[in-house]
């Protein structure tokens, strides 16, 4: 049965053939790629991280600055007169029902290796699981801390809530001298 033309109207067109073509990178299915493929992209996963704190803050009305690379913190953000240093640290993949986070400077491969922040050199850590698009914000000055993946529901849902206990725990820590 073929459609009924109607004067003045063009019958419909068809549409092209899919193309197929090789994926422009080997990200393009991330978070479904290899361990190997996953370092070898660290620092990108780790910039796509922080872009994702940024996103996120810039919606709630602040403006994060990124700081230089030579500073031990991603983003300078005024949460009222308070700057706050931000340090973002981005994972992607769980072990054991958690979410694992290492607060330590460097590379491996660097001359310098890995290493502990000294004691001030941030004052929130944006705690970022990448596949699931969520933030955990901690004020927690722990090198390893970890984010249940039970727990990822709830940051979809309320995404401020860490970042408001953040910086009230950081503004209470900073009063007490600590």
């Amino acid at each position: 049965m073929s459609q009924m033309l109607l004067p003045g109207l063009l019958p419909p067109v068809e549409p092209p053939p899919l193309r197929t073509f090789s994926a422009p990178t080997e990200m393009i299915d991330y978070p479904d790629i290899l361990g190997t493929i996953r370092a070898t992209h660290a620092k990108r996963i780790g910039a796509a991280g922080e872009r994702f704190t940024e996103s996120l803050l810039i919606r709630w009305g602040f403006h994060p600055l990124e700081a230089p690379e030579s500073e031990p913190y991603d983003r300078l953000l005024f949460v009222g007169d308070d700057p706050i240093k931000l340090q973002v640290k981005t994972v992607t993949h769980p072990r054991g029902g958690y979410f694992t986070f290492s607060l330590e400077q460097g590379y491996r491969r660097s001359p310098g290796g890995r290493h502990r922040y000294q004691h001030g050199a941030y004052d929130v850590a944006a705690l970022v699981v990448l596949p699931e698009n969520v933030i955990y914000f901690s004020a927690d000055p722990r090198r390893v801390q970890r984010v249940a993946t039970t727990e990822i529901a709830y940051l979809r849902r309320k995404p401020q809530a860490s970042f408001l206990d953040a910086i009230a725990a950081y503004r209470e820590r900073r009063a007490l001298g600590a």
